[in-house]
């Protein structure tokens, strides 16, 4: 089966922050360095493995670091804004410089003193506090934010809830084909296996007719 997305759906926008320890961790554009045709190929290979062995990623082990997280943000990330890019360059503005940005520290204090190692226009930046900056993309919609209490947040962006929607549709799809294709398999082992002893019990029939 050849699985794209088609009608998206979309249930409505929620503003909702992810917390993340460290920059490494901000979803961003490609993040994955994957195309989207590799990332559902390697779904429907989970999937299968799935399948065999009687669990559901999805709900088993969606959990950050597993391999079906992976792939779902990954899938995600294709949509994804250029929050690296936004960042550095907002940090840049700040600290008037592009390379001094050694925020990949799980250290949240560490991080927030490079961040504001230069105060230089905080007065008159609406995004800049005493305790947190947030970043925004060019249409001035929040795309992340760093809080000295909350560490790393992003904010997701309409398509990215989208294509979230869309991946867990796929692999609802892809585990849903898989264990079609195992039970087809299973039955056309039983039908092999009564067609062997059928011909085996055939056979014992004929030897005992002629003994």
């Amino acid at each position: 089966m050849i699985y794209s997305i088609g009608t998206t759906r979309y249930t409505g926008f929620l503003r909702k922050s992810m917390p993340k320890t460290a920059l490494a961790d901000v979803w961003t554009k490609d993040k994955s360095g994957l195309s989207e045709k590799e990332i559902v190929e390697k779904m429907v290979d989970l999937a299968h493995r799935d399948a065999a062995a009687g669990k559901d990623s999805l709900h088993d082990d969606p959990f950050v670091g597993s391999e079906w997280n992976k792939l779902h943000q990954g899938f995600i990330c294709l949509s994804s804004p250029d929050r690296l890019g936004i960042i550095q360059k907002k940090l840049a503005q700040l600290t008037g410089s592009s390379t001094d940005l050694r925020l990949k520290s799980n250290s949240r204090s560490e991080a927030f003193a490079i961040l504001f190692a230069n105060s230089r226009g905080r007065r008159h930046d609406r995004d800049v506090s005493s305790d947190s900056i947030t970043f925004r993309d060019e249409q001035g919609r929040e795309v992340a934010a760093y809080s000295k209490y909350s560490g790393w947040l992003t904010f997701s962006t309409r398509a990215e809830h989208t294509r979230s929607y869309a991946f867990r549709d796929l692999w609802n799809q892809a585990l849903a084909d898989a264990k079609e294709e195992l039970e087809q398999e299973e039955l056309e082992k039983e039908r092999l296996e009564k067609e062997r002893l059928a011909e085996e019990a055939e056979k014992e029939y004929f030897f005992e007719a002629w003994a």
